[in-house]
């Protein structure tokens, strides 16, 4: 019912103005002012961000808790009386503390109030860095304070909830005077205080290449938290991992943050995991201006000490560009099987499919798809990877290849996992009918940073020479978490036709036309695959790379500037040195750092080069993918070689020295 409000004299007051609040499905009409001075920043924070379509203000709590709330805001301390019951006054007494009303906190609880004053004025948070005002004015141009909740972020948390599996996860932007949460999992409450908060010690110190994250496994045991208000009053926090929210100019914004109510540790992976979707977050978060912004490379000495640094400046703002429009997928890759559930999608996927997904908050809760508007809980028919990208129908040596990276990962550490590259078929149904719509999808073990954005930020997980317990999450088979980077394919020079190699394909990223597999070999086939899953029959691929070069000659010294990428997804940056073979370039391969070769060879017209993109040894840079360009008049080729980029490093030198900095991960 809508409950008529009452000024102090008894009559009531239609001159003052009334406000539509719908609380938990229950509607109150009540006085502006009652509402604005009950000190309950929930309840401003409702007010701030203004009413429905409807005229109502949404607040999502418990009405029948409201209504007493209500009762003690008319009646005051001196005539309100409280519920009998001990059961019911407890929960009013949490509903107060919640939405921050000290009067009626301490008038359930005398001096419960006084004692939390006395924590928060004793208390000294994080200090101000130097920056602060360039940073607010960043922050505040953003447009993104007091937004209403959306999809993509609300998303985000949620994943890192279930994958970090605590019950708390936001997103936290420091304003001048308090941190208010754009997506929020497991928390009711809009904003803190900033000098009560976790995520201003990310603030400093305050040069982009410093950015790191902070993990507190125990806040009791940590001097600087040990008598915050968060942590010896609501939510009680003990145990917080968050990362930075790094802009392309080097600024931070706040954190993407998990807490936990008890203490606990974080795995390498799962840190790795958190700093990747900080990245997400912050592209998110300027996508809008990131679109309209123009990056000039031509002017930038790439070459000198220092040249090339993504912490900020004009190359981290060419990455967050070009990555607005990738699609990010997270997938659960089994070794076994085609069923990879997608755990997690951005903006761009929805964009590009009209496939929305929401991620389980906890496992082993569903992850939701809806498509075309009919919503389903992911299951071994729905909601899997291969259910919307498909192979090139290679048959059944395309899908062996596809189990060999993944039981790889799953046989090694996260020092051993590499990324891989596969050039998939969307299916027709997304684009509308149209056939062999092939795109690039790159995939990167969640283990590894997912750009060189996300590497900026200081994680030490890939270096962590423990803590190496893999992510299992419940009701799922054996398998390994994927972050899956997907561009379009652009039209490349055409190439010569040639025969197939005797043997099987090779994963090229080359565009060959492939026949479907004949529907009387799809039986045999699955018979094949049936066999490799009993292990009865496990085909691989040899470990070693070949290469038939009749002549090779150098590049000459006016070769030494950067050549065009012929890979749309692959940017050339500077030249590293001109080689035995030809020039070596550092690059990026969808914002991931990669060593890029240019071999020119002198070779009769239907010589095959064969090179392995299955070397996997610790010893030897990992080739991702290779194409050859054929210039017939001249009878030269030049191949092309996308390759792990070692950082100057080799494993003599790994096994003598790791490169940990610091404790590893802890404070």
């Amino acid at each position: 019912p809508c409950l008529p409000s009452i000024g102090a004299g008894g009559a009531p007051e239609p001159k003052e103005r009334l406000l539509r609040l719908n609380v938990g499905g229950v509607e109150f009409c009540e006085l502006e002012d009652l509402l604005t001075s009950c000190g309950s920043p929930v309840i401003a924070e409702v007010l701030e961000d203004g009413p429905e379509e409807d005229g109502t203000y949404f607040l999502d709590r418990d009405g029948e808790l409201f209504e007493w709330v209500l009762d003690f805001l008319r009646d005051g301390p001196e005539h309100f009386v409280p519920p009998d019951g001990r059961r019911e006054k407890e929960r009013l007494l949490a509903e107060a503390k919640t939405l921050g009303i000290d009067a009626l906190v301490e008038h359930l609880a005398p001096g419960h109030s006084q004692r939390s004053a006395a924590v928060e004025n004793g208390y000294q948070g994080a200090p101000k860095p130097t920056n602060e005002a360039e940073r607010l004015a960043r922050l505040q141009g953003l447009n993104i304070l007091h937004t209403k909740a959306e999809h993509t972020f609300d998303s985000i948390t949620r994943i890192v909830a279930a994958i970090l599996d605590v019950p708390i996860c936001l997103i936290s932007l420091v304003d001048e005077d308090k941190q208010w949460f754009k997506a929020k999992q497991g928390l009711n409450v809009c904003s803190t205080s900033r000098n009560s908060s976790f995520c201003s010690f990310l603030l400093t110190p305050e040069a982009p290449k410093n950015a790191s994250m902070m993990v507190i496994e125990d806040a009791l045991c940590d001097s600087r938290f040990a008598d915050n208000p968060l942590v010896v009053g609501e939510p009680k926090i003990r145990f917080y991992a968050g990362s930075p929210l790094v802009t392309s100019d080097g600024l931070r914004l706040g954190s993407l943050c998990a807490i936990d109510r008890v203490p606990r540790a974080l795995t390498p992976q799962q840190a790795q995991v958190l700093v990747n979707f900080s990245q997400l977050t912050v592209q998110a978060i300027e996508a809008h201006q990131l679109r309209g912004i123009e990056v000039n490379l031509d002017d930038l000495d790439l070459g000198g000490p220092g040249g090339v640094d993504f912490a900020a400046g004009a190359l981290r703002t060419m990455r967050m560009k070009e990555a607005v429009d990738e699609i990010v997928l997270l997938v659960w890759a089994v070794a076994d099987s085609l069923d990879w559930p997608i755990l997690y999608a951005n903006q761009a996927w929805t964009d590009l499919t009209g496939v929305t997904v929401t991620p389980p908050a906890r496992f082993p809760g569903p992850t939701k798809v809806e498509e075309s508007g009919i919503e389903k809980a992911t299951s071994k028919e729905t909601g899997s990877l291969w259910d919307y990208l498909w192979l090139n129908n290679e048959g059944v040596d395309d899908i062996l290849s596809l189990w060999q990276h993944i039981a790889f990962h799953s046989d090694n550490s996260g020092a051993g996992a590499h990324p891989f590259a596969k050039t998939v078929v969307l299916a027709p149904r997304l684009v509308r009918g149209a056939a062999d719509v092939k795109v690039s999808c790159r995939f990167m073990p969640s283990d590894l940073p997912l750009d060189v954005g996300a590497a900026a930020i200081r994680s030490s997980s890939q270096y962590a020479t423990e803590g190496w317990q893999r992510i299992r999450p419940q009701r799922l088979p054996v398998g390994n978490l994927y972050f899956v980077t997907i561009t379009p394919m652009a039209e490349r020079p055409p190439m010569p036709e040639r025969a197939p190699p005797p043997e099987r394909p090779l994963n090229m990223r080359s565009k060959v036309s492939v026949e479907p597999i004949p529907e009387e070999d799809e039986t045999e086939i699955e018979k094949e695959l049936e066999e490799h899953r009993l292990g009865e029959q496990r085909a691989r691929r040899p470990r070693v790379s070949m290469h038939k070069f009749i002549s090779v000659t150098s590049s000459s010294d006016s070769e030494q500037v950067a050549l065009r990428s012929p890979y749309p997804d692959v940017r050339l940056l500077r030249v590293l040195e001109r080689g035995e073979f030809g020039l070596i370039h550092f690059g990026t391969w969808v914002g991931a750092s990669v060593a890029v070769k240019c071999l020119t060879l002198h070779c009769p017209e239907n010589d095959l080069t064969i090179l392995s993109t299955d070397v996997a040894h610790l010893n030897i840079a990992q080739t991702y993918f290779f194409d050859t360009q054929v210039d017939e008049v001249v009878q030269e080729s030049k191949v092309w070689l996308v390759r792990e980029w070692c950082d100057g490093g080799n494993l003599a030198a790994f096994c003598k020295g790791p490169r940990l900095e610091g404790k590893g991960l802890m404070e």
